[in-house]
């Protein structure tokens, strides 16, 4: 999951430690009674990157500049002739065999979305755009995973955003900040349609009641007081003991030998 700064494409590493600790900050009252089967949400500064495609090409183009007619025909040229990654947040969480988690984790980015309204997230998965997948029988015919990579945002405030421009094509990371940044004021063009909001939503609201109920299993056992004591302050140590436990069991039952009835 990434986390740009829109009314600002060039962020200070400054300004993003500061909205990295208003994040957690806010994100600590989602997150408190959740537990993890692997990895938490957390997110880390990640500085810019330009590549340079080729230096050829761009004093070609950049001769060819005043020939163009319209903005975006400039934003779309600038942005093949490199690849530009401005400084953001990001995150990475392996979620094991709770695929909750992974939509938990879009509830808290969908909560960060409404909080901090100039920020535009993307989240992915190992399948790729999986909101995408998600809504598959709503999106446009002309979306298919060679051009929709950059095209799926939270944005405006916690709302899904489906970049059209060049349909068909793929689309770069710059130009599709670029189009995010310039619409704030004005974002109906850049919305979803109802139908493929309406499918994401749908696993996305049930949050965070769902993972409340699906995290918990009740058992009973005795352990000391310090322990009690520790589990009750970190709920989350109970995770990790839970699967050396299963995996110690499992390691039982590998090792023991095979009873073999006679024929």
């Amino acid at each position: 999951y990434r986390l740009f700064l829109l009314n600002d494409l060039s962020p200070s590493v400054e300004q993003l430690q500061c909205l990295l600790v208003s994040i957690n900050q806010f994100i600590s009252k989602c997150c408190i009674e959740h537990l993890w089967q692997k990895d938490p949400f957390r997110l880390s500064i990640i500085e810019k990157n330009i590549e340079n495609r080729n230096s050829n090409n761009d004093k070609n183009n950049q001769n060819n500049d005043n020939s163009k007619k319209t903005n975006d025909c400039l934003r779309e040229k600038q942005c093949l002739i490199r690849n530009h990654r401005p400084a953001h947040l990001a995150g990475r969480s392996y979620v094991g065999d709770n695929i909750e988690d992974e939509w938990f984790i879009v509830y808290v980015l969908k909560m960060i979305s409404r909080q901090f309204g100039d920020l535009a997230v993307s989240v992915v998965d190992a399948d790729g755009e999986f909101l995408l997948i998600e809504s598959a029988q709503h999106v446009p015919t002309w979306l298919d995973p060679d051009n929709s990579e950059n095209r799926m945002w939270l944005a405006c405030g916690g709302k899904w955003c489906l970049l059209s421009n060049n349909a068909g094509q793929s689309l770069s990371l710059c130009c599709a900040l670029t189009q995010l940044s310039e619409a704030r004021g004005n974002s109906a063009s850049l919305l979803a349609a109802p139908a493929v909001c309406s499918a994401i939503d749908e696993r996305v609201d049930a949050h965070p009641q769902l993972a409340r109920e699906q995290s918990r299993h009740v058992v009973r056992c005795r352990v000391t007081r310090d322990v009690a004591t520790l589990l009750a302050a970190q709920p989350q140590l109970v995770v990790g003991h839970i699967k050396r436990g299963v995996v110690a069991l499992s390691l039982i039952h590998i090792s023991e030998p095979t009873r073999r009835t006679p024929i």
